[in-house]
């Protein structure tokens, strides 16, 4: 289904068009239009052992099919992955490509057909709530299993990087991985900006000084 781009976040036309698509927040005394999207369902409540993503040049999937399918069929034996084609920038006109560069958004993005996500997770668990407790094995066991994946991907997609809002945790390049050669402006700007570094996340710009 296409959509305008204004509608994507209106509860009113979703309700109208497609109410399948979302779900509305059970929970009593929510906002009338607080919703996530039904296909998430499954992350409501999640607790996650694990969290990886990467860039998937077009270039590998027409220049090197044979390639690009032996990465997603290896790596899938050991863990379901997701192939996002929403999000690679790939095609896009040259005008969305000039302003969308001056973003910090990994340059290898703008040559992506997809984003692939790998993730494992467990669902209404709650560390330190007793009887809710997630498990630990499970998590230590699927948690393997994406970095073994990852790793396959990382092998046949070197310097791809990662798209930050959904990448590891534990990332160790981050500055790299989640910005490649944009962290040095956004480490400038930051500095001038914020210069006792007072606003700062785990991994973001910044965040090791």
């Amino acid at each position: 289904m296409e959509i305008p781009f204004e509608r994507l976040w209106d509860v009113t036309w979703w309700q109208e068009n497609d109410p399948d698509f979302i779900t509305l927040d059970p929970r009593p005394n929510q906002p009338d239009n607080q919703y996530w999207w039904s296909g998430n369902q499954g992350e409501v409540a999640a607790y996650w052992f694990a969290y990886e993503s990467r860039w998937v040049p077009t270039s590998m999937l027409v220049d090197r099919p044979a390639d690009a399918t032996r990465m997603l069929v290896d790596a899938s034996k050991l863990r379901n992955l997701t192939f996002q084609i929403n999000k690679g920038l790939s095609g896009q006109s040259a005008e969305s490509r000039e302003r969308d560069r001056g973003t910090p958004l990994h340059p290898t993005a703008f040559d992506a057909a997809a984003l692939i996500l790998l993730g494992a997770a467990e669902q209404y668990v709650y560390p330190g709530v007793t009887g809710h407790e997630p498990d630990r094995a499970k998590g230590v066991r699927e948690r393997d299993e994406v970095a073994a994946a990852m790793s396959i991907l990382r092998d046949a997609l070197p310097g791809q990087g990662a798209y930050a809002n959904e990448a590891s945790y534990f990332t160790e390049d981050w500055k790299n991985e989640f910005w490649g050669p944009n962290y040095q402006r956004l480490l400038a700007i930051k500095r001038r900006v914020d210069p006792t570094n007072l606003f700062r996340v785990h991994h973001g710009v910044g965040s090791d000084e």
